[in-house]
């Protein structure tokens, strides 16, 4: 989280800043945490804790017509469990593919998720097959972009660094032929939540497959970098998106 957060900044907080930082991502973190599981049996409760931007509630919207095709590229912001369990509720219509390798606390999440409705299925490329056909056939595959992994072959830039953040929603899009639009959630002031999604971003086309997949994850990957600059001690991302950041930090 230190090292995320120092990226973010630009690389320019010093370490008794960071000791701040990472307080509030922390108490932020435990905040969301609360809300969602405290909401969790009482599916009113939940849905009104969010509140939907004018193009949010265009996507649940389309989602439901099964003749508009998206990838919805989640940011990890702020209760971003919170909405997206909430937008099932209020009638968002996708596939969501999870992580593949889900240990006991996952595994967990993931059950409690399938309970509430939604259609979830864990990474894999059957996964992506069934990711791509719902996509030809008008659907909308839901997905994390900033979720990291060890063993990487592309490392887009994201904030100014190679990163170690996936591109299957990028090979989804491309596959599919459809727009990505990258999904982010805040919390206001009085303490709800306000879940927003990007305009559509079309895929562009080149000769060169690994430039293609670079060229189009930054794209999306500078809409997520808006995202998080909103409030950036709301960025739930603790597992080392930079590695080598490690070392400076």
């Amino acid at each position: 989280a230190r090292a995320n957060q120092w990226v973010v900044s630009g690389e320019q907080l010093s370490g008794a800043e960071l000791d701040r930082v990472i307080h509030d991502v922390f108490t932020n973190a435990g905040r969301s945490i609360y809300d969602l599981y405290h909401t969790l049996q009482n599916p009113q409760a939940m849905k009104g804790m969010i509140d939907f931007t004018p193009s949010a509630l265009e996507l649940i919207e389309q989602s439901q017509s099964g003749k508009v095709s998206r990838v919805i590229a989640g940011v990890h912001t702020s209760n971003f469990d919170l909405a997206l369990q909430a937008s099932f509720l209020c009638g968002l219509r996708s596939l969501a593919i999870t992580i593949a390798d889900m240990p006991g606390s996952y595994q967990w999440q993931f059950e409690l998720r399938k309970r509430l409705g939604l259609e979830i299925i864990p990474a894999s490329l059957n996964a992506l097959k069934e990711g791509v056909h719902r996509l030809e056939s008008g659907g909308m595959v839901l997905t994390g972009l900033d979720r990291p992994l060890a063993e990487v072959k592309h490392r887009p830039v994201f904030f100014g660094r190679p990163s170690h953040v996936p591109v299957h929603h990028i090979h989804l899009a491309l596959r599919g032929n459809a727009p990505v639009v990258v999904a982010g959630t805040h919390r206001a002031a009085n303490g709800r939540y306000t879940f927003d999604v990007s305009a559509p971003i079309a895929m562009k086309s080149l000769p060169d497959r690994s430039a293609e997949v670079l060229r189009n994850a930054e794209a999306i990957l500078e809409v997520a970098e808006e995202f998080i600059r909103r409030q950036p001690q709301e960025w739930a991302m603790f597992l080392p998106v930079w590695p080598d950041a490690a070392a400076p930090v």
